[in-house]
């Protein structure tokens, strides 16, 4: 059972969602809060990240899914600096990702390269990317290509429109 440390930051992962879509992160109807966000952690079919701010941010939050896809334990996730998360030659493209996050306060519909712990590249499909109130980014990815639950709802857009970038 996660602790209720880390209920609270996925509550706020998913607020800082909230506030940018205009609906909580995607799962089947439960019957509290609290067990919608063990859900997030533990059985999500989707990667849920986070990382907080400053000039080379680390890893604050990784889901089951994704710790399953990058191949890290939530110890390791949680000591790793985010761009490691990338090679070094995906890291630019990357970046631009977290610019336009930074400027525009969610990107969605990202697909890219990552590298797993052993240096094993895959593709995340379907990615959104947001602000988080305080400081830091939140991901949403997909380890599949349009394989998807019946209660995901793949038209929801953010709220805010901004044309820069």
């Amino acid at each position: 059972m996660p602790s209720s440390e880390l209920i609270d930051l996925i509550q706020r992962i998913d607020s800082a969602y909230r506030q940018w879509t205009g609906g909580g992160l995607p799962g089947p109807q439960a019957a509290t809060a609290d067990q919608h966000f063990l859900w997030l952690h533990q059985q999500a079919p989707y990667s849920l990240l986070a990382h907080g701010g400053g000039v080379d941010p680390v890893f604050i939050y990784a889901n089951h899914c994704a710790q399953q896809c990058f191949g890290y334990s939530f110890d390791e996730f949680i000591a790793l600096p985010s761009r490691l998360s990338a090679s070094p030659v995906d890291r630019a493209e990357r970046q631009q990702l977290l610019d336009k996050t930074t400027r525009q306060g969610i990107a969605q519909g990202y697909q890219g390269l990552r590298v797993d712990k052993f240096g094993n590249a895959f593709t995340i499909y379907d990615c959104a990317v947001w602000q988080i109130p305080g400081g830091g980014q939140g991901a949403l990815f997909w380890p599949q290509p349009k394989r998807r639950p019946g209660w995901f709802n793949h038209r929801r857009t953010c709220r805010v429109q901004n044309d820069k970038g």
